[in-house]
Formats: structure tokens, sequence, C-alpha cells
């Protein structure tokens, strides 16, 4: 189909792993085209509705996965 808005972000090196962090700052990139929308047109289309099902994902993995949450701490929820 055909984007809106598409931001890639290359990675710098082969990696393995994914910091927290990082993490963070792609839910940043997902949400960003959101939050834009907001802010120029004050009303929210659906063009985003991908990238909130990403972030959702990760966000979910973040927590339910990786254990990245001070909250409830290093714990895997589910099989």
């Amino acid at each position: 189909g055909r984007a809106l808005g598409y931001t890639m972000v290359l990675p710098e090196e082969d990696k393995y792993s994914t910091t927290r962090n990082e993490m963070l700052d792609q839910l940043a990139y997902m949400l960003g085209g959101r939050a834009a929308e907001e802010l120029v047109f004050h009303d929210p289309t659906t063009g985003a509705a991908n990238d909130i099902e990403k972030a959702t994902a990760t966000a979910r993995a973040m927590v339910t996965q990786y254990g990245m949450t001070e909250r409830l701490g290093a714990i895997k929820f589910g099989g």
C-alpha cells in the first residue's frame, strides 16, 4: 500500500540484543507520526494505525517477555 509518512532507522552495527533505552527510542519513532498529526491537524487520522499496532506489540514485549519494567521487575508472563 501507499504510506503517507515513513521513517526507516538503519542500524549502526550488527547487534544481537537491544537495550531498554533503544526500545524506548523505537517507541518514540513509532508514535512520532501520530503526535505530529495531533500537533499540526488537531485531529488524529487512521494513518498511524500500523505504527500504533507495532508500538503496542513492542511495549507489550518489553513488559511480558523482556522484564523491562521497574514496577514488575524481571518477570516473563505467559508461555
